[in-house]
């Protein structure tokens, strides 16, 4: 049933249901391993985002009226949104799982948000003392 999952957010609803029904020990583990596989997935798609991030930090993509600083900060800001978001519903799930994988799901999101932090604040001094 998450075959055809492509959202964070639709992953962990799916999989609250699944820890809401299951009783079984077999079921339980299978629903804990598949938390954990999440958390990976999550990870994945921060390091994918930090990449491009990365890649385009130097030259963003703006549209053609777009002003230089205010779009790059804007552009940095919508790559964040976009993990905030999966984050919040992992984060905020009930299913209190609290392994390595979140950990390291955690830190790469701090981290990357950190870096866009920096990045917005970087590119408001170039705008003022331009």
């Amino acid at each position: 049933s998450f075959d055809g999952v492509t959202r964070i957010n639709d992953a962990v609803a799916l999989l609250e249901i699944y820890h809401d029904l299951a009783k079984r020990e077999a079921i339980i583990r299978c629903v804990e391993k598949k938390a954990a596989e999440i958390f990976v997935l999550f990870r994945t798609q921060v390091e994918k985002r930090r990449f491009e991030f990365d890649n385009n930090k130097r030259d963003p993509p703006l549209r053609a009226n777009e002003p230089q600083y205010a779009g790059s900060a804007l552009w940095a800001r919508s790559l964040g949104a976009l993990e905030e978001e999966s984050w919040t519903a992992l984060h905020s799930s009930t299913l209190g799982f609290r392994g390595r994988e979140f950990d390291d799901a955690e830190s790469a999101y701090n981290s990357f948000i950190a870096v866009l932090h920096d990045f917005k604040e970087f590119r408001y001094q170039a705008w003022v003392e331009q």
